[in-house]
């Protein structure tokens, strides 16, 4: 894990975040309680996560440092943005949260989630996850404040729309031989994340959210999209979605959509104080033709800095503007698979602490599955999850005729979960994967359980004047 750096006020502090985030790792979802069964352990944790200088900033520090050095190593980069919340309405003892956009209390997290794009499968980025390069958690108290308050006027105080594109000011300029493009949906067209990426050496793929002016002719970067010539058809895969409190759910489906693209010049709103200077990029128009009567068609505005001088580049936008989907996967794992919602910390401060660890442990278990996809052939460090892990799979379902491989470990991880691992089913989803991984930790502690009765044992039964001869099963 990655908290043996941590600076946390006391020396003793850090190994025992170290130990705590071991045992998260091989058994998170659910409460502490539920995942640390020893006494001893537990009231250290939650004594831990109490302690001032253990803040959900200081427990990260070491894990952004380390992305934001890897990010600047030869490559390519995609770092998605977006926000998620935190509900914690039946956590009644829990005190100095704010509220989320249910009106129930909670916090409200956004992340920065950096990817290395491995190579291309066409125009499909294949990526791995570097890390987390940043992440930020707040509270909202009482209303909202923008209520009959004009743009100029929102501009002049502090604003949740400012956390947006911060990885990119703490990263910095990228050095010659990588390229950094920064990824995100509409709530991050702001004129201020364009400015930024450019003045850092960024690049950007961000959907668009309003027709913004020209800078040298009359109209909107909308407009002048849609006069342009088209450059082809092409034929997108959407993903299922899931229904929430602000839109519908849908399934998965084909689209085939219409492709434009153009250069522009936009110009920074007049009431901007201070203006700010006007930024060129390409706007690329995604827009489904003949969709199905039942669902809302796909229609994209995307802006862009990267070249889109042929339908081929123009694509590549497009593609990767869809693998956004990963830092909602992500999300999902944190909220869902690592259960940090039924935690049971009776302060906002705890649960801000408990969240730097299981966001790390979220970023592990999802690369898992990437790493299965961009590099399925490659040998997988059985040492990681241990003999005893190994041989449970071995026994259930046979060694795999390949040998241990990225895909092979995560598919039989996944066949314990109740995936069929037939040729056609592909690679399994993280919630059986989620699945197969708490049977095998279960079955794993039951092994721990018999390994230390039959050690008693053996103890009791040495012919020793004092202490039990040491075996080797003992010194494990």
């Amino acid at each position: 894990m990655e908290f043996g750096e941590t600076q946390l006020g006391d020396k003793r502090r850090t190994p025992r975040l170290v130990q705590l985030g071991a045992k998260l790792a091989e058994n998170p979802g659910g409460t502490l309680s539920a995942t640390i069964p020893e006494m001893s352990i537990l009231k250290r944790g939650y004594e831990l996560f109490s302690r001032d200088p253990v803040t959900h900033s200081s427990v990260m520090k070491p894990h952004m440092d380390r992305t934001r050095r890897a990010m600047l190593l030869p490559g390519d980069y995609l770092v998605t943005e977006d926000t998620t919340s935190l509900d914690f309405e039946s956590h009644l003892a829990m005190r100095d949260m704010g509220w989320v956009d249910n009106g129930h209390q909670g916090l409200h997290v956004h992340s920065a989630l950096a990817t290395r794009v491995e190579r291309w499968d066409g125009s499909t980025p294949l990526v791995t996850i570097v890390g987390l390069a940043d992440q930020q958690v707040w509270t909202r108290k009482g209303k909202p404040k923008n209520r009959g308050e004009s743009r100029a006027q929102r501009r002049k105080r502090v604003r949740e729309s400012q956390r947006w594109a911060k990885s990119v000011a703490k990263t910095g300029r990228p050095p010659e031989g990588v390229r950094l493009t920064y990824l995100a949906d509409r709530e991050s067209d702001i004129f201020e994340v364009f400015g930024g990426c450019q003045s850092n050496g960024w690049e950007f793929i961000i959907r668009s959210k309003e027709p913004r002016r020209l800078f040298d002719g009359e109209g909107s970067i909308w407009d002048a999209v849609a006069k342009t010539s088209l450059l082809g058809t092409k034929c997108i895969s959407l993903r299922a979605v899931s229904a929430t409190l602000d839109r519908k759910g849908s399934a998965a489906r084909e689209a085939t959509v219409e492709i434009r693209a153009t250069s522009v010049k936009v110009r920074c709103p007049k009431d901007r104080r201070p203006q700010l200077e006007p930024v060129v990029m390409n706007v690329v128009e995604v827009r489904e033709i003949a969709p199905p009567s039942e669902v809302e068609p796909l229609h994209w505005v995307l802006l862009t800095m990267w070249k889109c001088d042929s339908l081929e580049a123009v694509w590549r936008v497009v593609e990767s503007y869809a693998s956004r989907w990963l830092i909602e996967e992500y999300h999902k794992v944190l909220k869902t698979g690592t259960g940090i919602e039924k935690a049971q910390l009776s302060t906002r401060h705890s649960m801000e602490s408990y969240l730097g660890v299981l966001a790390i442990v979220a970023v592990r278990i999802l690369n898992m599955k990437l790493l299965a996809k961009t590099h399925p052939d490659d040998p997988f460090p059985t040492e990681v999850l241990g003999p005893e892990f190994m041989t449970i799979l071995e026994a259930r379902f046979g060694k795999p005729k390949d040998g241990w491989t990225n895909a092979t470990v995560l598919i039989w991880i996944a066949r314990f979960g109740g995936f069929h691992a037939r040729k056609s089913d592909g690679l399994p989803g993280w919630m059986t994967i989620w699945r197969g991984w708490h049977r095998l930790m279960a079955m794993m502690e039951g092994i721990e359980l018999i390994r230390g009765k039959k050690h008693k044992r053996r103890a009791r039964r040495t012919p020793h004047s004092g202490k039990p001869r040491p075996t080797h099963a003992m010194l494990e």
